[in-house]
């Protein structure tokens, strides 16, 4: 709009208003590299901080290669990290971040408890929300190193296919959940970040771990999933047993293939819909043969009511699949926070709605900003109705969106400048509502948004 008077000429600009979606598919993988970060010598030396990452070649760049002294050991004691990241881009992932935990010389020598020890130390005392912080668009995390955490004997019998003969310890089953326990509490700072946590190979030691992790609080358990068992692939290193080259075969951990497959699902079909019945590629099958095992003893690692992982199946004629989508709740909450897809849709519906509300710190709490705010939020969930994210025949059925004196907040939070927009959302049924509250402190340098999230109808 442009004004002139004599002399003087005002030109009024007004700023668009912008509503990008919150970008859903940005890993950040961790884990032993050949380089170390500590090193003195460049050559040697990568980056501390975590590194964006477009390809494969990127990552042996920075970061180097696979250990070349000796191939005999099984490979989820040392290159875990490096096999899990080329099975990522195989399977057609798309950017990520990558950071190293150390190098390979720095992990503990010897295969006993108190090697397998320092591996969890090392990954509990990591300052994940200084990663996290340096990543501020990473969504994923995933440690593929944590397999180490698996006595050997364990890794023999998944090559053999008897794992159920293999005695389980209390003090694994702590060692495990102590890892999973801090990589899932680092979403309580990060809201906007799902873990995909791998398990050990033995399926009496994961029913263990499960039953230690009942003691964490559900909100931490809802933004994690566990992927099983490690999956034989179809790459190969060669090793000389003094006498002729043998090639053998990689066993990977499954977070990187899963962690690809919920990217390429959330491009082509949306965050809503379910990261399963997925295949993956460069996959032989999976690391454990006797499904019956697994799947009908009286405490199967899938049940339906209590907290349980996610399979990866191999099926005649249709690959190997990702065969489930729960985050780690079970009952007495409610079924909506047990689906991967749903906890991810209300965390991208969170992001996006404080993205798009942040001009709001620099304006006055009144009525135009309300009005703005409002009209801006509904025409984004009317876009991701209409595209499927949300349930119901009617947008009223689908979601509503409050904001305003009266509505949202009171005389006394427009005084304090606090500007609350609440929108319900129906996630899985028309009507049932899950209520999403975002607050922002106009009035301030910073936005401060605080999300509470319940049940309506």
């Amino acid at each position: 709009m442009h004004h002139e008077q004599p002399g003087v000429s005002f030109n009024f600009q007004e700023e668009a208003r912008t509503t990008t979606p919150a970008d859903t598919t940005v890993p950040l993988f961790a884990g032993y590299t050949e380089k170390d970060p500590e090193s003195q010598d460049l050559e040697s030396k990568c980056p501390k901080s975590p590194v964006l990452l477009n390809t494969f070649e990127d990552f042996t760049q920075i970061f180097g290669g696979f250990p070349s002294s000796n191939p005999l050991v099984p490979l989820a004691q040392e290159a875990a990290f490096y096999y899990t990241v080329r099975h990522y881009f195989d399977n057609g992932g798309s950017t990520c971040y990558g950071v190293s935990l150390g190098s390979y010389a720095n992990l503990p020598e010897g295969d006993d408890y108190y090697a397998r020890q320092g591996i969890a130390d090392c990954i509990t005392k990591t300052d994940w929300n200084d990663f996290l912080e340096q990543a501020l668009d990473a969504t994923l995390l995933a440690v593929p190193d944590m397999v180490m955490l698996s006595a050997p004997q364990y890794y023999q019998a998944s090559d053999s296919g008897q794992l159920n003969d293999q005695r389980v310890s209390k003090e694994d089953a702590v060692l495990w959940t102590s890892v999973w326990k801090k990589l899932l509490s680092v979403t309580q700072s990060h809201r906007q970040v799902f873990v995909v946590l791998d398990a050990p190979d033995n399926p009496q030691l994961v029913r263990q771990c499960l039953v230690e992790l009942e003691s964490m609080d559900e909100a931490s358990r809802a933004r994690g999933a566990v992927y099983w068992p490690r999956l034989q692939t179809n790459y190969y290193v060669d090793y000389d047993d003094e006498r002729q080259r043998i090639p053998r075969q990689i066993v990977v951990p499954p977070s990187g293939a899963v962690v690809a497959a919920i990217g390429k699902t959330d491009r082509d079909r949306g965050i809503w819909k379910a990261p399963a019945n997925v295949e993956l590629t460069q996959v032989i099958r999976p690391n454990y043969r006797s499904w019956r095992d697994v799947l009908l003893p009286k405490s199967p690692l899938f049940e339906e009511n209590k907290i349980s992982i996610n399979l990866i199946r191999s099926f005649v004629g249709r690959g190997v699949r990702v065969w489930g989508c729960r985050t780690l709740v079970a009952p007495p909450l409610p079924d909506r926070w047990r689906y991967v897809q749903v906890r991810r849709t209300l965390t991208y519906i969170e992001t996006t709605l404080t993205n798009i509300g942040r001009y709001t710190i620099f304006e006055p709490n009144t009525a135009i900003t309300w009005t703005t705010l409002k009209s801006l939020a509904r025409a984004w969930l009317r876009d991701l109705w209409l595209a499927g994210g949300l349930v119901g025949a009617q947008e009223g059925d689908a979601f509503q969106v409050l904001l305003g004196l009266g509505e949202s907040m009171t005389t006394e939070d427009i005084r304090s400048g606090r500007l609350i927009l609440i929108v319900k959302l129906a996630m899985q049924y028309p009507a049932e509502f899950i209520e999403l509250r975002v607050l922002f402190q106009t009035g301030s340098d910073a936005v401060l948004t605080e999300s509470t999230e319940k049940a309506t109808s």
